[in-house]
C-alpha cells in the first residue's frame, strides 16, 4: 500500500530520545499512588537513554553506566533502579539463554497509528527528551536536593516545548518558541516560596530558560526602617518568558528517509529478540551502519518514494529471513557482519528484479547531479 500525504516540513526538531505520553501517564498515576523517590524517576529518565526501539536495554548494560553518566553516585542509582523493579516501571526478560532488563510497555506505545489501530487506548504520542539533558549536571542537583516535584516538572517543561518544535513549522528560530509561566504557578506547582523557585529556575538554567519580564518593587514597610538603616527596594517577580535552550534542537535534515529506516529498524530489534538475539548496543549500532551504508545510501536516489520504501522493507527482510535460516542450523559468529553481505545480496536481487530500466536510468542521473560521476552500484 502506498499512500502520499502532504505536510508542511517543521525546520527544528529535538534531538533526543523518545519519551511516550503513555509512560509519562503510569510514571504519574505512579507518583500520585505512593511517591517515587527522586533517585527512581531520575532512573527511569535516564534508562530512556540507554533501551532499543522494545525498550529492552543491552545485554551488557550496567548500573555503573547510568552512575558515570549521569554524575549521581552509583548506591542512588542502583536504589533507584530496584525502587524502578519494585514499582514494575522495569521488569527482567528472558531473551534466548539470557536474561535483560526491559522498560514495561515501552513496547506497547512505540507503534505505529496502523498498527495500533485495533488496541484500544493506545496512541502513538511521544515527546523526545534531549541528549542534553545527561551532558548537564541537572539530574544530579535535583536528585541531590530529593526534588521529586522539580523532576516531574522538568518533563511537562520538555514535552511542551518538544511539541512546539514539532508542531509550528512557521517558525525559524528556537528563541521563537517561548511560553510564559508566572510565579504564582511556580510556586503552587512546585509547592516552594519565591527564593527556592529561584533556585530551581537556575539548576534547569541548561536546558530551560526562565527570564524575568513582569515585575515591580515593593518598598520595607517603614516602621521596621530604622534611622541608621537605609530603606531597601524589593524586587517581585510575576511572570518569566520561558524559552528552551539552542543546544537541545537541531536543524531538520528534511530526508524523506527516516521514517521507513526506524520502522526497518524496530522491526529488526523485534525480530532478533523473537530469535532469541540478545545483542549487544555496539552490535546493533553496526547493524544500522550497514544497512544505511549499502541500503539507504542506494535509496536515495531512487525516483520515487514507493521505490525508495520498497527497497529498505525489502532488504531488512531478506536479511532478517537468512539470519533466522542460518541460525536454525548453526551460529553466527557476528550478527552485523552476516547481515552486511545479506544487504548486499539483496540490494542485487532487487536491482536487477524491481527495477525498470527508466528507474536504474533516473537513479544514475539523481546521483550524476549531485556527485558529478555515475555510480558503481548501479
Amino acid at each position: 500500500m502506498h499512500t502520499q500525504m502532504a505536510f508542511s516540513q517543521q525546520n527544528f526538531k529535538v534531538y533526543g530520545v523518545k519519551f511516550f505520553d503513555g509512560l509519562l501517564n503510569i510514571l504519574k498515576l505512579e507518583n500520585e499512588r505512593k511517591e517515587l523517590p527522586s533517585s527512581a524517576l531520575a532512573t527511569y529518565i535516564l534508562l530512556h537513554f540507554e533501551c532499543n526501539d522494545i525498550g529492552m536495554l543491552p545485554r551488557e548494560f550496567q548500573i555503573m553506566d547510568l552512575a558515570k553518566k549521569s554524575g549521581i553516585p552509583y548506591t542512588t542509582i542502583y536504589t533507584g533502579f530496584q525502587v524502578c523493579l519494585e514499582r514494575k516501571l522495569v521488569k527482567e526478560t528472558p531473551v534466548g539463554n539470557r536474561t535483560v532488563y526491559e522498560i514495561v510497555d515501552y513496547a506497547l506505545y512505540n507503534h505505529t497509528a496502523s498498527e495500533t489501530a485495533n488496541i484500544s487506548g493506545i496512541t502513538l504520542s511521544y515527546f523526545r527528551i534531549p541528549f542534553h539533558l545527561i551532558q548537564t549536571m541537572i539530574m544530579s542537583s535535583l536528585v541531590k536536593a530529593r526534588d521529586n516535584r522539580g523532576i516531574m516538572f522538568l518533563l511537562d517543561l520538555i514535552n511542551t516545548f518538544s511539541r512546539k518544535v514539532g508542531m509550528e513549522h512557521h517558525k525559524h528560530k528556537i528563541e521563537e518558541f517561548q511560553i510564559t509561566r508566572r510565579m504564582a504557578f511556580l510556586k503552587e506547582r512546585l509547592k516552594r516560596n519565591a527564593k527556592k523557585v529561584r533556585q530551581y529556575i537556575e539548576i534547569i538554567k541548561p536546558i530551560v530558560q526562565f527570564t524575568a519580564i513582569d515585575s515591580k518593587e515593593k518598598n520595607s514597610n517603614e516602621t521596621r526602617i530604622t534611622s541608621i538603616r537605609k530603606q531597601v527596594k524589593q524586587i517581585i517577580i510575576e511572570k518569566f518568558s520561558v524559552v528552551f535552550s539552542s543546544n537541545c534542537v537541531i536543524e531538520n535534515d528534511k530526508k524523506e528517509l527516516h521514517k521507513p529506516v526506524a520502522k526497518c529498524r524496530k522491526e529488526a530489534v523485534s525480530r532478533l529478540k523473537h530469535m532469541g538475539q540478545a545483542l549487544r548496543k555496539k552490535d546493533k549500532e553496526n547493524i544500522m551502519t550497514a544497512f544505511r551504508q549499502e541500503i539507504v545510501d542506494h535509496a536515495i536516489y531512487l525516483p520515487t518514494n514507493q521505490k525508495q520504501n520498497e527497497l529498505l522493507i525489502y532488504a531488512m527482510t531478506y536479511a532478517l529471513d537468512n539470519v533466522e535460516s542460518c541460525t536454525k542450523e548453526q551460529e553466527i559468529f557476528s550478527i552485523p557482519a552476516f547481515m552486511r553481505v545479506q544487504f548486499r545480496e539483496s540490494w542485487m536481487y532487487f536491482k536487477k528484479k524491481s527495477l525498470s530500466v527508466e528507474e536504474r536510468h533516473d537513479a544514475m542521473i539523481n546521483y550524476h547531479k549531485k556527485n558529478g560521476v555515475y555510480p558503481d552500484f548501479m
